[in-house]
């Protein structure tokens, strides 16, 4: 992380101190022998009598309650327990907790913003636009290390700067079987000529893990006028989410879905504003019939690429369920 961005506050980190109490139990992105939120409520719900349970429990006053760590586990394994933290009942006992673990890969803001815990601080820190939430708050913290900085200026300086117009193209391939390269780069042209983007491009066939060269690969991206990305991609939302540029979202037809369209015809539509998508909310959380959100009134709705998805949207540019 500290090789990736600057800290975020002044004499802050992004790593644990050296006297972290529970820096022993950590391993591999997790603490072990720890419970976490969910695992003790299903053992709540499993322990209590059938005449108390309930289908949202409320932690007790025993073991192992009164515990000093907890974990959360927010990301796209997690269980129908752990989604209950969306569950503004199920705040109290948190905030009891010294310390508080929550792990997750998904952009779970939208949900936050639909719970009466939360949503008064939102509001004052957001104000306005919810449209641009992750642009502010990919701005702020997300700034990046001298070193990827560096990469980021050399490459800009080489190949961007005198350019007239930058457009960024990025693409993620989910199935290779069902939509194979050449098939991509049809669908790709096909929604760069219809929307008159024409872009010039480079294909690369180079794959890298590092974390630098893809944290400069998306702030790259983010430097664009023009962004054209697929659907699902979180490469893509943070991209246009720094840069404030709403994309041209390709999103690819299933042929077994969809056997009378073509291959190539993929479907190219302008994301309705640069907020990432919550891949994977829970059920409790989606759009009444008239698109307001069980707590949300009307700040969320579904994803334009992803149909399971929850996104932040302002009540004047919200899309068709």
């Amino acid at each position: 992380m500290d090789e990736l961005f600057c800290e975020p506050f002044p004499n802050s980190t992004w790593l644990l101190p050296g006297n972290f109490p529970f820096r022993s139990d950590f391993y591999g992105g997790w603490f072990r022998d720890v419970y976490s939120y969910g695992k003790l409520l299903e053992k709540k719900e499993k322990t209590a009598s059938d005449s108390s349970s309930s289908s949202s429990p409320s932690p007790s006053s025993s073991s192992p309650w009164n515990s000093t760590l907890l974990q959360i586990f927010l990301d796209d394994k997690y269980s129908e327990y752990d989604k209950l933290f969306f569950k503004d009942e199920n705040q109290g006992f948190l905030e009891k907790i010294p310390w508080l673990v929550l792990i997750s890969d998904g952009y779970f803001i939208p949900c936050l913003f639909q719970m009466q815990t939360f949503r008064s601080e939102l509001e004052k820190l957001f104000p306005n636009n919810k449209s641009t939430v992750f642009h502010q708050l990919g701005n702020y913290l997300l700034a990046p290390s001298n070193q990827a900085w560096s990469l980021i200026t050399k490459f800009y300086d080489a190949h961007l700067a005198k350019a007239e117009q930058r457009i960024g193209i990025q693409i993620r391939v989910f199935d290779p079987q069902a939509t194979p390269t050449p098939v991509v780069m049809k669908q790709i042209l096909s929604c760069t000529e219809t929307r008159r983007i024409l872009p010039r491009s480079r294909q690369s066939n180079e794959t890298s893990s590092h974390n630098m060269k893809a944290w400069a690969d998306m702030y790259l991206l983010s430097m664009s006028d023009v962004l054209v990305t697929s659907g699902m991609s979180t490469f893509g939302y943070v991209a246009a989410g720094i840069g404030g540029v709403r994309p041209w979202i390709v999103t690819f037809p299933d042929p077994k879905d969809h056997p009378d369209v073509p291959g190539w015809a993929a479907v190219c539509e302008r994301a309705v504003n640069v907020e990432p998508c919550f891949h994977f909310p829970p059920w409790f959380a989606y759009p009444d019939e008239q698109g307001t959100a069980s707590g949300g009134a009307g700040l969320v709705n579904r994803c334009e690429d992803v149909p399971w998805g929850l996104k932040l949207v302002d009540g004047l540019n919200k899309t068709e369920l």
